[in-house]
């Protein structure tokens, strides 16, 4: 249960907190003491906030094309397919570039074989749409997939035969 500004809130059965959980709505710019399941928390206007946007979406035309950066997320999401209007699974890659902005891909079968969602996370990719002309319907679109180099650690440290006790 949730106290603020006089009202009371009762959570739902199942939601995302679990079951019970305290459900409130957003506050604008109050600062004042919030009640939180009996315990009283005082909001923090000390932190200094950024925006986040949305990951820009990347749709790779012509050949050549290039999206490169850290992959920091692999997703399945549903689309809609643009022909059938049926719902469908497929990949979803986002990597933030040297830039600091998040872009998002979605995938395809060749991407899909060559990117590793629990190997790759965290490291460098670049992806080049290796097609020669517009794919005609039916036709697998061609990427090539770069990876960064594995080391012993992806910080750089570097493991000598002294370091190895045995």
């Amino acid at each position: 249960m949730v106290t603020r500004n006089s009202q009371t809130y009762a959570g739902g059965g199942s939601g995302v907190c679990g079951s019970g959980s305290a459900v409130a709505p957003a506050t604008s710019g109050s600062n004042g003491p919030v009640e939180v399941n009996g315990a009283v928390q005082q909001k923090s206007s000390a932190r200094k906030m950024v925006e986040r946007e949305s990951p820009e979406m990347v749709e790779f035309k012509g050949h050549g094309d290039v999206l490169e950066g850290k992959l920091i997320s692999a997703v399945k999401v549903q689309i809609t397919d643009r022909k059938t209007q049926k719902k469908k699974e497929v990949m979803e890659y986002t990597l933030v570039g040297d830039d600091g902005k998040a872009r998002k891909c979605l995938g395809s079968y060749d991407l899909d074989t060559k990117i590793r969602p629990f190997e790759d996370v965290g490291f460098w990719l670049q992806i080049i749409y290796a097609t020669d002309k517009d794919v005609p319907s039916g036709k697998m679109r061609v990427f090539k997939v770069s990876v960064e180099e594995r080391t012993a650690f992806s910080d750089g440290t570097e493991i000598a035969d002294e370091d190895i006790p045995f």
